[in-house]
């Protein structure tokens, strides 16, 4: 009876192997059959399908520019921090876009920020938060990444029910706090 027992044994462990190799096997074909997002050789990196490029008024769109949302521009707040305010305050600061069309079907986002950590920080627990045409059903997520004076607030969006923008102005809230005490810092 041990015999058996013992034989039973050794079949399920050689079947566990055997299919843990074919799994590894499996698992290897099919990562290397993926290929990178195509980029055009002007597009910035990262991005696809790459960031359109603004033409001039009066200008024909280059038929080989890479292809994107053209005309839609996010521009972070410009602005002072009195010194005076205590560094622990919370200071909404806001993110503008220009016109984003329904049409379009944006319906998530997302975007990173380089910021010189010896003059402003952002909360850790939320740096942003939905506002604008992001205040009703959106998901407004950031995050701070990097270390050094250098580093990046990483900003993601989602509708929660697919609605896509629809507007101008206000996108979204950043929350800053002061780290500087050197004015025009």
């Amino acid at each position: 009876m041990k015999k058996g027992h013992n034989h039973s044994i050794r079949a399920s462990a050689l079947q566990i192997a055997t299919c843990l190799v074919l799994l590894v096997v499996s698992a290897i074909i099919f990562a290397s059959s993926f290929r990178a997002a195509p980029q055009a050789a002007d597009s910035q990196p990262g991005f696809y399908p790459p960031l359109p490029v603004k033409v001039a008024p009066g200008q024909d769109q280059d038929p080989n520019a890479p292809t994107g949302l053209p005309g839609i521009t996010v521009s972070l707040p410009i602005d002072t921090m009195d010194t005076s305010v205590p560094s622990t305050t919370i200071l909404l600061k806001p993110v503008n876009t220009t016109q984003i069309n329904a049409a379009q079907n944006l319906v998530g986002f997302q975007g990173d920020f380089v910021f010189d950590s010896s003059v402003v920080s952002f909360t850790t627990t939320t740096p942003t938060v939905p506002a604008g045409l992001t205040s009703s059903n959106w998901n407004v997520s950031g995050n701070v990444i990097g270390t050094g004076q250098f580093r990046t607030l990483r900003v993601s969006a989602f509708s929660n029910d697919f609605t896509p923008l629809d507007g101008s102005g206000l996108l979204y809230n950043i929350r800053m706090l002061r780290v500087s005490n050197t004015p025009g810092a």
